[in-house]
């Protein structure tokens, strides 16, 4: 058998449209993102189960995470944090521009155990899962500046990691009080994926990967010579290993293991 004989379509879900699409899975579900609306899907045949249209919230791409528990769908698009419930996807808080300071469209959301993580443009929030109020936030505007942020959370360790404009950033999820911004050498100002692997995070940015150790030194990097220098995303994929993919490459990666 060749290569085209494997990883065979189990089957496919086309929403209209081109933008981006975003998802996130449980173990019966797949919730999609797309063009202001939001999909549960069954996992096994890929059947729409649930629409939501997201109404007065605009056509733009739409984030989803899921909380811990299962109980709670949170959406970011066009400037709103909106929580969602997971099986009737029927709206339930929102937060419209989480501060006016920040930017207009939160870029990534993760989940904590009773508390949402968000950014938005330079910005990093805490919110409460309950009601979407602002429990905490913090400001890189001025030193890694207001452009994309995402983010990673390591729940044993307690750290919320973030990536932006060419920097890896480590706050404490508690406080969000920082513990390192390190600046990725040779990166520039370009969008900056990031991966939490508990005390050590991985940093990727114009084709370049950096694993930085729990003080924000750089402990590990891969230039990918030969790859381009366009934007890198990451996915964890073993307790010492991960897949980098710059410019319409998959690369699998050996990482450290840093106590």
């Amino acid at each position: 058998m060749g290569v085209e004989d494997y990883l065979p379509i189990l089957w496919y879900f086309s929403p209209s449209g081109t933008q981006t699409v975003n998802t996130v899975a449980t173990d019966k579900f797949l919730y999609v993102g797309h063009k202001g609306r939001v999909f549960r899907l069954d996992r096994q045949k890929g059947d729409v189960q649930a629409e939501q249209g997201l109404k007065g919230y605009g056509f733009g791409d739409v984030s989803v995470a899921i909380s811990e528990d299962r109980s709670l769908l949170l959406i970011a698009t066009g400037g709103y944090l909106v929580s969602l419930h997971p099986m009737s996807l029927e709206i339930g808080w929102y937060k419209e521009r989480v501060s006016n300071k920040g930017g207009p469209e939160p870029t990534s959301i993760v989940c904590g155990s009773d508390v949402v993580y968000a950014a938005d443009s330079g910005w990093v929030y805490q919110l409460s899962a309950i009601d979407g109020a602002v429990l905490k936030k913090q400001n890189f505007g001025e030193s890694a500046g207001r452009t994309q942020v995402n983010l990673a959370l390591d729940k044993p360790s307690n750290r919320l990691y973030a990536g932006c404009n060419g920097y890896g950033i480590c706050m404490d999820a508690n406080t969000l009080e920082t513990s390192y911004l390190t600046s990725l050498p040779g990166s520039g100002f370009n969008v900056t994926s990031v991966l939490a692997i508990g005390h050590s995070a991985v940093f990727g940015c114009k084709g370049r990967v950096f694993q930085l150790d729990t003080n924000g030194k750089v402990a590990a990097r891969n230039d990918l010579s030969g790859y381009g220098n366009a934007d890198t995303s990451l996915t964890f994929c073993g307790p010492d290993r991960l897949w980098a993919c710059p410019d319409g490459y998959v690369a699998a990666m050996l990482m450290l293991v840093v106590p």
